[in-house]
């Protein structure tokens, strides 16, 4: 009797879990969906916060005569002692004679263990998140800085730099946004200063290592070491340089442009997600084709757009070419579909058009919010469009977006 009244228990909790799958009432989907939600209402909280989260006196006001060509980033990644050894190459130019200081952020945790100018050592001073390097007596309208270090870098913002772990495996990952990107390389951490970038990221041979753009080469280093080599084509915001390092499942497809181009769509899972994101990847094909035609080719052709799991729980960052995706949120059901399309939509809207300051942010979020009520218009009419707003107007906003003082 006790059996047969547990199986009958059994019969109808699986009914009504089903039915609840079915209309969205389960207690897993409203689980997922107040997470979801839950991401939107922090990160609108934090878009409103930005400034507030930048240190004092982090730029100065000589950053904004200096314009950074190309990074050359280097880094060696040990995740069992959770540092990292790092050479950063800094090519860039002075956009307002005399200078007589070059102003980097890097954060005074890290030890500088060498920083030559122009090819000779050089003296410097770091404190705090500056990084003061003084040039020589004659002004110079170009200069080439490389800057040897290794640290711990610190967790500051929504992540920075993480040394993480899922199943007794690690995963590292970082995340700039909005001004973190110098807790791991000396840079001019200021969104509307876009460079070209190089980066090497050197781990245990047995993890893929990803980052924005193209990937130029794979060598493998003494010790059991493998280097990703990855390259832009197009200048990114130093918020936007990311790196994923795991033990990644890479899959996938192409992406065809009006022209009969052809791009690489390129995707990395955890091995115990291979399936569900296989689902839940595979509509950017037709993301990237409906945002093609109404806001004009993908802006990095050139390059990729990809996707990459990573362990930062509150939802997904736009890094140019590789959006980064909390492992929460790969479900194999599209239950988070419009996060995908979100991140994508940044791609055109924060990532080629971006911020010229972080007051600016909420323009970002603004077109990539709007950009999911037309991407459900092109698939399900005018109707769609309207229910997407509505669903977004009646959200609490906390405070006010934005109060510009020049207007």
């Amino acid at each position: 009797m006790k059996l047969r009244t547990t199986i009958i228990s059994v019969v109808l909790f699986a009914i009504f879990f089903l039915l609840g799958l079915k209309i969205g009432n389960s207690p897993i989907v409203s689980g997922l969906n107040y997470a979801e939600q839950t991401n939107r209402d922090i990160k609108r909280s934090l878009n409103i916060g930005f400034n507030f989260l930048q240190p004092g006196g982090y730029i100065v006001e000589k950053q904004f005569n200096q314009d950074i060509l190309h990074y050359d980033i280097s880094i060696e990644l040990f995740p069992n002692k959770r540092i990292i050894n790092g050479k950063t190459i800094i090519t860039g130019r002075t956009t307002n004679l005399p200078a007589d200081t070059i102003f980097l952020n890097f954060y005074d945790n890290m030890k500088i263990t060498s920083l030559y100018l122009d090819g000779q050592p050089s003296n410097f001073i770091l404190e705090g998140t500056l990084l003061k390097i003084p040039l020589a007596a004659h002004p110079v309208d170009s200069f080439n800085i490389v800057v040897e270090y290794e640290g711990t870098p610190k967790r500051a913002g929504l992540a920075s730099f993480v040394f993480g772990e899922i199943n007794g495996k690690s995963l590292i990952y970082t995340l700039n946004e909005p001004n973190f990107a110098s807790t791991w390389f000396p840079c001019n951490d200021m969104p509307d200063d876009k460079a070209l970038i190089d980066i090497h990221i050197t781990n245990d041979d047995e993890k893929i290592s990803i980052s924005n753009g193209i990937l130029a080469g794979i060598k493998s280093e003494e010790g059991k070491r493998k280097t990703y080599s990855w390259k832009t084509v197009y200048p990114i915001s130093t918020y936007l340089i990311a790196i994923y390092s795991s033990d990644y499942l890479n899959f996938t497809d192409h992406y065809i442009t009006a022209n009969k181009d052809t791009m690489l769509l390129d995707y990395y899972c955890l091995p115990q997600h291979k399936e569900e994101a296989k689902i839940d990847f595979s509509g950017h094909r037709q993301m990237i084709e409906i945002f093609s035609k109404l806001f004009g080719e993908y802006p990095f052709i050139k390059e990729k757009y990809g996707v990459a799991e990573f362990l930062w729980q509150l939802g997904a960052m736009e890094h140019q070419t590789i959006t980064g995706i909390g492992s929460n949120f790969v479900s194999g059901r599209n239950f988070f579909e419009d996060i995908y399309v979100h991140e994508l939509a940044h791609q055109w809207w924060g990532n080629a058009v971006g911020p010229k300051t972080w007051e600016d942010i909420w323009l970002n979020e603004g077109f990539a919010s709007y950009s999911e009520a037309l991407y459900y218009e092109a698939l399900s009419g005018n109707d769609a469009l309207k229910s997407t707003m509505l669903s977004k107007f009646n959200s609490k906003y906390p405070g006010t977006l934005y109060n510009p003082n020049d207007l």
